[in-house]
């Protein structure tokens, strides 16, 4: 679920986050009515705020991922060979999290090469 507008304009105690919110949502300008006759659709600030704050968030998701697989790969690289159950979950896990990856690269549009 993506926060609407008016949790960043209202969130308590931080006055610097709900100005920085609403200058970025202030319309300087206003679209003439010939292009809504013509059925030209101009995105607002307010439409594009949603799409930025989802790629925010997938890129927050995308970095914990990356190290959460950091961890685990530390994890398993340091686990003896003959504790197999423990290097079975690390491997699950590891490919959970290859799999969550993938998907949030796709969602950005981004490729992580190693």
């Amino acid at each position: 679920m993506v926060p609407e507008s008016d949790f960043f304009i209202n969130y308590p105690n931080d006055t610097q986050l709900a100005t920085t919110t609403v200058n970025i949502l202030a319309t300087p300008h206003t679209i003439s009515d010939r292009w809504k006759e013509k059925e030209i659709f101009v995105p607002t600030k307010r439409d594009k705020f949603k799409k930025e704050m989802m790629n925010l968030l997938n890129r927050y998701k995308l970095y914990h991922v990356i190290k959460m697989m950091e961890d685990n790969f530390a994890q398993l690289k340091n686990t003896h060979n003959d504790d197999i159950e423990t290097l079975n979950d690390l491997q699950t896990k590891h490919i959970q999290y290859m799999q969550l990856q993938m998907q949030l690269c796709k969602l950005l549009g981004t490729t992580i090469t190693r």
